[in-house]
């Protein structure tokens, strides 16, 4: 598939807040429950406005897709470490969609200075807990029932 690729633009804030709900419903390892996400596009623009945040989005004909965001540490001890978080639409998984937005996250990661890229995965999540072994990152450790999730604690890796 013939994905782009590009980053959120405030008037992008809706749509990209009606795919984090949508995917909300698709998945069972969102952070999220359906229903639950109080994220408004005010909230997007604003955390965009500080730089703090970086978020691409994937797009298919026009439709967003998926997306990738990268949260730069504050403290001035982490400022080389980001945090990266990847949603796609279900439609989409096994496309080599989260591949490439790996790929882009690599290239903001050198353009920043960022030397460290962390991900945080459910345990209970194999499908991507594999895939970012397989694209090689590595386990550190494991929270212990971090989550609540499904009326029992998840751990988290």
């Amino acid at each position: 598939m013939n994905f782009t690729i590009r980053q959120l633009k405030m008037e992008d804030t809706v749509n990209f807040v009606k795919l984090l709900n949508k995917v909300d419903g698709e998945s069972d390892y969102t952070y999220f429950e359906v229903g639950e996400r109080s994220t408004t596009p005010f909230q997007v623009a604003s955390n965009l406005a500080t730089g703090q945040q970086t978020i691409f989005i994937a797009e298919l004909a026009g439709r967003m897709v998926g997306q990738l965001s990268l949260n730069l540490k504050k403290e001035k001890c982490l400022e080389h470490s980001a945090s990266l978080g990847i949603v796609i639409l279900k439609a989409y998984w096994g496309q080599g969609l989260g591949r490439l937005l790996l790929d882009y996250a690599d290239e903001w990661a050198n353009d920043q200075g960022v030397s460290r890229l962390e991900v945080e995965v459910m345990a209970v999540n194999d499908r991507a807990t594999a895939f970012f072994l397989q694209n090689g990152y590595v386990e550190e450790g494991t929270r212990r029932n971090a989550i609540w999730l499904h009326g029992e604690y998840v751990d988290e890796k």
